[in-house]
């Protein structure tokens, strides 16, 4: 495996998870950034990546847009698999009211750029270490943790 697989792209996606719009890219703060990865991990192959015109920051793009592609169908999957194991969520008005139970609506702040960001909550339910299991009815909660 080359160094651009094992080191250099794990950090590059490290970093592109935190941004909030991946499919704009040609941002300078993201060349910066591709850079520094790149200074840091690739470090015994001196190079200049540039937005334009630029072979490597060009495969970066692609490989970054696939793997957000990979990302979306296997969150697709792994969802689907999820309903598709509960027979209490067969009905898509029942999934859609799990869905608005486990994922709250994140917050919008601005940050130090200036920009809209939005903050997802502190946390989520999978990220919860107990459960209130004091109402046995309630579908959601039963079916999450057993």
């Amino acid at each position: 495996m080359t160094k651009w697989h094992s080191k250099f792209l794990p950090c590059w996606f490290q970093y592109i998870a935190t941004v909030d719009n991946i499919w704009n890219l040609t941002h300078s703060e993201h060349l910066t950034t591709a850079q520094a990865i790149w200074n840091h991990k690739m470090s015994d192959i001196p190079h200049t990546l540039a937005l334009t015109d630029e072979p490597a920051f060009c495969l970066l793009k692609q490989r970054t847009y696939e793997w957000h592609s990979g990302m979306g169908d296997r969150a697709v999957k792994a969802i689907a698999a999820f309903f598709d194991r509960y027979e209490e969520f067969s009905s898509p008005e029942v999934r859609a009211g799990y869905a608005t139970w486990a994922v709250p609506e994140p917050e919008e702040c601005i940050n130090q750029h200036g920009r809209k960001i939005l903050v997802p909550p502190q946390l989520y339910p999978y990220m919860w270490q107990t459960v209130d299991e004091s109402n046995p009815e309630d579908t959601v909660c039963y079916i999450c943790w057993y």
